[in-house]
């Protein structure tokens, strides 16, 4: 009969849990990795599913109506659109926030948008983006903010003057000249 090694005895045994555990935190970085593409791709597309948020669970100070979001759009010439027209990458930030949203209000978000610069629905360039949900009735919840602060002499006056270009390229208070309707600043 052959003696038995406890120390080898011990290093199969922890071989073993290891692999288990091993596999175990593999399998839950592959879901998590699925979870923020799958957001990811939301960000990317328009869907007519009305968030179900838990609005004792939301923070007030985050929630936003149309009008200030709009008063805010025009004063700094910013946009206000459907997340899907946004051409950045959103950083990880965003979607971890999105995520620790869902964990906490138990559902899946959708109706995301996004209030930036104009360029940045087009170009490459960091300046001041805010991501909202929608919650229904005019009103959005403020989700997450990333880059650089909006430099001062954004502001606008207030001044309906030809000078000044609007974010759509027509002078304030201009009609378009082919549809006869007023520059949109901003989509809902």
């Amino acid at each position: 009969m052959e003696r038995i090694d406890i120390a080898k005895k011990l290093e199969r045994q922890r071989a073993k849990a290891g692999d288990a555990f091993l596999n175990a935190v593999r399998g839950w970085i592959d879901e998590e990795s699925r979870k923020r593409t799958t957001v990811s791709e939301r960000l990317a597309t328009t869907t007519s599913t009305p968030n179900q948020f838990d609005f004792d669970l939301l923070d007030t100070g985050r929630i936003y109506h149309i009008d200030q979001i709009r008063e805010i759009c025009v004063t700094y010439r910013l946009r206000f659109l459907p997340s899907r027209f946004f051409k950045e990458a959103y950083p990880v930030e965003a979607i971890t926030a999105i995520r620790e949203l869902e964990r906490t209000h138990n559902t899946e978000l959708s109706q995301f948008h996004v209030m930036a610069p104009s360029k940045m629905f087009l170009l490459k360039k960091r300046e001041d983006p805010l991501l909202f949900a929608s919650l229904g009735n005019d009103y959005y919840y403020l989700v997450h903010k990333w880059g650089t602060d909006l430099h001062p002499l954004r502001k606008t006056d207030g001044m309906a003057d030809a000078e000044f270009p609007s974010p759509v390229g027509l002078p304030v208070g201009s009609k378009h000249p082919v549809d006869g309707t007023y520059p949109r600043y901003f989509s809902t």
